[in-house]
């Protein structure tokens, strides 16, 4: 009888799988690097010197937030309790932002909030946020850093404003042409007494 020498090759088969393909990588080797691009609001007036749209400079500082997606379905990555968010202050608003430790084969969303005050107060927020300020980016099994383009839109400045008058009644005419005018009592006049008695 022959020796049989294919079940002592078996688990050294299954022990080189272990090993990651060409062109995969385990989760802490994916990043994604962000270039955060603002664009200007708009405003909606006439011609009024002392008012502009909100800009790049009015950002005190920038919030991305992450979030993956599947289908319509938009999720807040959140890592031993916290959400995951960066944080950019106004004077790094020209650099990039690196998130580290992501997963293959997933899809993310980088959302930015824009304040003009410190902290993340409603009435600070200046950059729309269901539409225009975010990017969508898959991950797939490339080792390569990811670079992406995050938009920032502003929102339209908010403006408020009151203004006085003076009515001014000029004084009309009257015309008249040439009427006749004939007035009629509807009221019968009474008869003369006289007659019978």
């Amino acid at each position: 009888m022959k020796p049989s020498y294919l079940l002592p090759a078996f688990p050294l088969v299954l022990g080189a799988c272990t090993v990651p393909l060409h062109g995969t990588a385990i989760a802490e080797d994916l990043a994604v690097t962000l270039r955060p691009v603002v664009s200007a609001a708009d405003y909606q007036t006439q011609t009024q010197p002392d008012l502009t749209p909100y800009r790049a400079q009015d950002i005190e500082h920038l919030v991305i937030g992450l979030y993956t997606v599947d289908g319509s379905v938009e999720t807040q990555v959140v890592r031993g309790g916290v959400p995951v968010t960066a944080d950019v202050p106004r004077a790094s608003l020209g650099g990039s932002v690196t998130f580290n430790n992501l997963h293959s084969d997933t899809t993310y969303r980088f959302r930015a909030f824009a304040y003009k005050a410190s902290g993340t107060a409603t009435d600070d927020l200046i950059s729309q946020t269901a539409t225009g300020s975010h990017v969508d980016v898959s991950i797939g099994r490339n080792t390569r850093p990811t670079l992406a383009a995050l938009p920032v839109r502003l929102v339209d400045r908010l403006f408020s404003a009151t203004a006085s008058g003076t009515i001014v009644v000029t004084p009309g005419s009257v015309v008249h042409e040439d009427e006749s005018m004939t007035f009629v009592d509807p009221t019968p006049s009474p008869s003369p007494s006289g007659g019978e008695g």
